[in-house]
């Protein structure tokens, strides 16, 4: 099943022809990657590439170069797959196959295109239409080229596309989405003198606190202009975090009105981490000793503070806990006031980073840590995708009400939001929790 013996392509041109019969090039052959191109390609000019016997399978191999290869534009590809071949002078291309080549195709094209086997119905009807001529293999490939699984196996993946997130993104969601990553409600110089005055302050911070600032500037950043959205228009809101750090001791510069409060697990009044006087000591309001972990006393919670709070920030703590999300998110969602607000962020599994390891076949996710190594529960159990925290936040009784992937832990740019590292969510109560209660 050749196209040909010689394909050629001219870039000055943007056309595709294949021969039998092509001066030889007198310029040296560049050998590529053979992983991702293991045949030889030789350039004549620097318009003019020459691929040596290529055939309709190791064409799909140099759909996988372009994107390696600086002197070759991604879209070439998309041209030649959409644009008519000059017909070969020499070699005809069949009108069919065999049923047993077609099937080979078949299996072969699916895991290149779509990275997967073909399923039952796609390889019969497929097979069926390659052995009676009605398609060509070309025309194989480029209906699979056309579907949206192909576009998400080349990592082209649209969330607002995904059916599976679609239904939770009306007007209103997208709106206070695009709001909440705009990052507009406080001055970066406020923000500044905030963070300069904690710290860098005359004092000695916790354990660890100092790089911590460090690493987090950004993700506060974001966090502080949402509190300034989300509580715009409420006079004196009740706030309460969990997960305390020397950030807790940032909010009442920036925001002098709002009443806040802490909650962390249970500790010693020994610990060298933030204990309850300490927390007390650096917001000034309440401190809630929880440990989230437990669902009687998330459950215990929920009753006792029940409609209590206007926001509650979740940041950066659910992939630390060896829970279900559900049974932690529930209880927080009942502690909100009537016109309450669930601050959530959490790291994006599929991030590029995690992507680019697992394409080495690395594991992303880190090891336990031995012995007592994960004394400040640092390591993380489980991190999320988008598809799938969605469905635990409609069961446990919240709705969507913004949603952006933030670039607060990106090293590398990120072309795809959804392959930045963090995901920021919005959450209130359903309105049926408020009608039933």
């Amino acid at each position: 099943m050749k196209l040909a013996s010689l394909l050629v392509y001219d870039s000055a041109t943007g056309n595709f022809t294949y021969s039998v019969t092509v001066a030889a090039s007198t310029e040296s052959t560049t050998d590529v990657d053979a992983l991702f191109f293991p045949y030889t390609l030789t350039t004549a000019t620097e318009s003019l590439i020459v691929l040596k016997r290529c055939d309709y399978i190791r064409l799909l191999n140099l759909n996988m170069m372009v994107a390696r290869s600086p002197s070759i534009n991604r879209t070439y590809m998309k041209r030649f797959f959409a644009s008519k071949l000059t017909p070969p002078p020499v070699t005809e291309v069949s009108a069919g196959c065999s049923s047993s080549e077609a099937e080979a195709l078949v299996g072969l094209v699916y895991p290149l295109l779509l990275k997967r086997s073909p399923d039952h119905q796609g390889l019969v009807d497929y097979s069926y239409k390659l052995a009676q001529g009605l398609l060509t293999p070309l025309e194989f490939m480029q209906e699979l080229m056309a579907s949206e699984e192909y576009r998400q196996a080349q990592g082209c993946y649209d969330y607002l596309a995904d059916e599976g997130v679609s239904g939770y993104f009306n007007a209103e969601v997208s709106a206070l989405s695009a709001e909440l990553e705009a990052c507009t409600k406080l001055g970066s110089k406020d923000y500044e003198t905030a963070w300069q005055a904690v710290f860098n302050a005359d004092r000695a911070l916790i354990i660890g606190q100092q790089v911590y600032g460090r690493q987090h500037k950004e993700r506060f950043w974001e966090l502080a202009n949402a509190m300034g959205l989300l509580l715009q228009h409420t006079p004196a809101p009740q706030v309460l975090e969990f997960g305390v750090s020397e950030f807790s001791g940032l909010y009442g510069k920036l925001f002098p009105h709002m009443q806040f409060h802490t909650s962390d697990r249970p500790t010693s009044d020994d610990y060298i981490g933030f204990t309850e006087a300490v927390c007390k000591k650096l917001v000034g309001g309440d401190h809630l000793p929880l440990d989230l972990t437990d669902t009687q006393a998330l459950n215990d919670f929920s009753q006792q503070q029940s409609g209590r709070f206007d926001l509650i920030l979740l940041t950066e703590v659910l992939e630390h806990l060896c829970i279900h999300p559900v049974d932690i998110l529930r209880p927080l969602i009942q502690a909100l006031s009537s016109q309450g607000q669930l601050y959530l962020t959490t790291p994006n599994f599929f991030s590029l980073e995690n992507r680019q390891l697992m394409q080495r076949w690395h594991n992303p996710q880190e090891v336990y840590p031995a012995a007592e190594g994960n004394w400040d529960a640092h390591h993380h159990h489980r991190e999320y995708c988008l598809t799938e925290l969605l469905p635990f936040i409609e069961q446990a009784g919240g709705s969507l009400k913004g949603f952006y992937y933030s670039s607060c832990w990106d090293q590398q740019s990120c072309d795809n939001p959804a392959e930045r590292s963090n995901m920021v969510f919005v959450i209130s109560a359903a309105a049926a929790n408020f009608k039933l209660g």
